[in-house]
C-alpha cells in the first residue's frame, strides 16, 4: 500500500511555493500541555478538516477521545506493511543554498525513513540530503562535517548527480526512534561546468511502517529484467533461458536466507536502437543514459539491465556489474541512477557468477556496502585511491578481516561461491522501502 500524490495536483500540505504548511506540534506528556488539548505518543496533535494542515507523516482522520471521536492529524491506522510518500518541498530552489529544516513525524510503527533529494530539470547538478536530525537532536547526516575519515550515523555520499538518498536506521540493530525528524536538502553546482543559480527540486521522504517490525520473513523484492544487445535473449525467450533462470533461482536462494523473497514482475526489451547502443557499456555517460531508460516504469520494483558487456576502458574499474547507487532511487525511475546493470558475456557463461553479480549489485541498490573494500582505508583528507570510513561496511555483524569478509556476498570481488549474508545485512535490506 502506498500513498503517492497524483500528477498535476499539489501534494497534501504543499503550498504553490513548495513548503509544506503543516508542522508537528511540540512534545508533551499531558493533554493540558497542548493547545489542541490532545497529547498522543508524546506529541500534540492538531485538529484538522483535511490533510493540508497535517505534517508529513500524518493524515487527517478520526481519533477516539474517550466516548467521542475528533478529527485530528495522526498516523493512518495500518494492518500490514505500508509505504507512504510525502513531498516536503517541490519548487524552484537556489542552487548551493539548501532548504530550511523540513519536518516529518515518524509514527511508533515506523521501520525506516528514506529521504530523497532530486533535481527535476536534468542530470548535470549534484543532489544532496545535506542534513538529517533525529528527534533526540542527534545529527544523523551533516554535510558540514562530512569527510572521508569519520563515519556519520547514516552512511551516505552526500552529493550524487541528479538524485541522492539517505535511509535511517543506518546501522545494524540501531533502534528506530518515533517522533519528529528534520532534514535539509540542496542542489549543488558541478564546479567543472557553468554555474546554475536556481533549479526545480523535489525533497521527499518515504515512511515505511510495519505493525510487526522487520524481523519476520515474508518480504518480497520485485525485479523488472530488461534485455539489450544479447544474442538470442529477449523478453519472449527470457522465461525459458536456462542460464538466466538458473542465476535468478540461485539469487532467490541467497536472498531467502535473510527472509527476502524474489518476484519477477516481468521481462522487457530495449528498443532496437538502444539495444545496439548499450550492448557494451563504454563509458560512465553511457551507463547513466542506460539507467534513464527506466523512465515510464511504476511501482516499487528494481530495474535490472542485462547487457552483453562492460568495457574495461569505460572507467568503471573493470566491473562486471554496477548498481546505480548504494541506496539507489527507491521506486523513482528515469534518473541516471535508476537501476542495476549486469554483463552477460563478462560473467563467462557461468550461472553462479551471473547470480553473484545480480545478488551483489541489488544488495548495493538496497543499501549494502562492501564488507571490505579493495583499496586501503583513507588515512588523510584528500588522499587518492583509498576507501572511505575504514574500508569496511557500517554493520556490526560482518567481519572486518580479509579472510572473513571475502566469504560474504558483499565482498568487493567474487569467486562465484561467496554467498553469505549476515542478519544485519538482512535487516538493512528489509528496511528498504521497495521491499514489502
Amino acid at each position: 500500500m502506498r500513498a503517492r500524490p497524483r500528477s498535476r495536483r499539489r501534494p497534501p500540505g504543499v503550498r504553490p511555493g513548495g513548503e509544506r504548511r503543516g508542522r508537528p506540534a511540540g512534545a508533551c506528556t499531558l493533554d493540558t500541555e497542548c493547545f489542541s488539548g490532545f497529547c498522543l505518543d508524546g506529541l500534540c496533535h492538531n485538529p484538522c478538516a483535511d490533510d493540508s494542515v497535517c505534517a508529513a507523516g500524518w493524515r487527517c482522520g478520526a481519533q477516539p477521545v474517550g466516548a467521542r471521536s475528533v478529527q485530528v492529524c495522526r498516523a493512518n491506522p495500518i494492518s500490514g506493511v505500508t509505504v507512504e510518500d510525502y513531498v516536503l518541498f517541490e519548487g524552484l530552489a537556489s542552487v548551493d543554498r539548501g532548504t530550511l529544516p523540513l519536518q516529518v513525524v515518524a509514527p511508533p510503527d515506523t521501520v525506516s525513513l528514506t529521504w530523497v533529494t532530486q533535481d527535476l530539470a536534468g542530470p548535470d547538478l549534484f543532489a544532496s540530503v545535506t542534513g538529517v536530525t533525529a528527534p533526540d537532536g542527534r545529527a544523523l547526516v551533516d554535510l558540514r562535517s562530512w569527510n572521508t575519515l569519520r563515519e556519520q550515523q547514516v552512511r551516505t555520499i552526500p552529493s550524487r548527480l541528479q538524485i541522492n538518498g539517505a535511509t535511517f536506521p543506518g546501522r545494524t540493530m540501531e533502534p528506530m526512534v518515533p517522533g519528529v525528524f528534520r532534514s535539509s536538502h540542496a542542489l549543488l553546482n558541478d564546479r567543472s561546468g557553468s554555474p546554475v543559480a536556481s533549479r526545480r527540486m523535489r525533497a521527499m521522504v518515504r515512511v515505511k511502517r510495519a505493525p510487526g517490525g522487520i524481523a519476520a520473513n515474508g518480504w518480497t523484492l520485485r525485479l523488472r529484467v530488461i534485455m539489450g544487445g544479447i544474442a538470442g535473449l529477449n523478453a519472449a525467450a527470457a522465461p525459458r533461458n536456462a542460464r538466466l533462470q538458473s542465476a535468478l533461482s540461485r539469487m532467490r536462494t541467497i536472498y531467502a536466507s535473510v527472509g527476502v523473497n524474489l518476484a519477477i514482475e516481468g521481462y522487457a526489451d530495449l528498443s532496437a536502437a538502444d539495444a545496439a547502443r548499450f550492448a557494451t557499456i563504454d563509458s560512465q555517460e553511457e551507463l547513466r543514459a542506460l539507467f534513464q531508460r527506466s523512465s515510464g516504469m511504476t511501482g516499487d520494483v528494481l530495474p535490472i539491465f542485462l547487457v552483453r558487456g562492460i568495457s574495461s576502458a569505460a572507467g568503471l574499474e573493470n566491473a562486471i556489474g554496477i548498481a546505480g547507487g548504494i541506496n539507489g532511487p527507491p521506486g523513482i525511475f528515469g534518473t541516471v541512477s535508476s537501476g542495476v546493470v549486469a554483463s552477460w558475456d563478462n560473467t563467462f557463461g557461468r550461472n553462479d557468477l551471473l547470480a553473484q553479480v545480480l545478488a551483489h549489485e541489488c544488495g548495493h541498490y538496497l543499501g549494502l556496502w562492501h564488507t571490505m573494500e579493495r583499496n586501503p582505508a583513507c588515512t588523510t583528507a584528500g588522499q587518492a585511491d583509498c576507501s572511505l570510513w575504514g574500508g569496511v561496511d557500517n554493520l556490526t555483524d560482518t567481519p572486518s578481516t580479509m579472510a572473513g569478509a571475502s566469504r560474504y556476498l558483499m565482498y568487493w570481488t567474487t569467486t562465484g561461491s561467496n554467498e553469505l549474508v549476515s542478519a544485519g545485512q538482512g535487516l538493512m535490506m528489509r528496511g528498504n522501502p521497495i521491499i514489502h
